[in-house]
């Protein structure tokens, strides 16, 4: 699978990473490596991060002809509803990518700017967790690994329909989301880490 896109290798090694814990200990271990043997050579410059212990993510992607269309379809579904984690990562993807004084208030001081976004949906950053922005440049696939999910930890009826394909898997194939939402009804009423 050689020269794959920066989205599709980016959604390849992170499903890889959450399904099979000797890729990801290869991955922690050296990424270019376990990257390159499972998915061949790659032309673009591979950074793998791994989301830390009460962390919040948040990842810009090279804006792409195919990604803009999924992204601002899914902005157009999204509508004027509270978003979930993934619609919300979303949504600050398409205002980064339309907003020049957005994505300078996210680079500048990444934790106020995603505040402000969050407080529209009367939600906010917990205390005690850090904002981490990432910004892919042309040439370069940035991979963010979610940390790993406690497995015996009891999931929410909206978590177990999501991770069966439903939500979240779509979300997936559009930005790989680096924290975990509650959600009730469709609303964020507040971020994990």
């Amino acid at each position: 699978m050689p020269n794959m896109s920066a989205q599709a290798l980016r959604t390849a090694v992170v499903n890889a990473a959450i399904s099979d814990a000797t890729f990801l200990k290869e991955l922690g271990k050296d990424a270019a490596k376990a990257i390159e043997t499972r998915f061949g050579a790659q032309t673009v410059k591979v950074q793998v991060h791994f989301e830390k212990e009460n962390e919040l993510t948040f990842l810009i992607p090279q804006k792409t002809e195919k990604l803009e269309q999924a992204i601002q379809r899914a902005v157009t579904e999204i509508g004027d509803r509270s978003p979930t984690r993934g619609e919300f990562d979303t949504l600050i993807i398409n205002r980064a990518w339309s907003d020049p004084a957005f994505l300078g208030e996210l680079r500048r001081d990444t934790r106020t700017a995603i505040t402000a976004a969050l407080q529209k949906y009367g939600a906010s950053v917990p205390e005690g967790s850090s904002v981490r922005l990432y910004e892919e440049q042309p040439g370069e696939c940035v991979i963010v690994v979610p940390r790993p999910v406690d497995v015996g930890a009891q999931l929410s009826d909206a978590e177990l329909e999501a991770v069966a394909g439903g939500e979240l898997a779509a979300t997936a194939a559009i930005i790989v989301v680096g924290a975990v939402a509650t959600v009730i009804a469709d609303k964020i009423i507040s971020v994990e880490c």
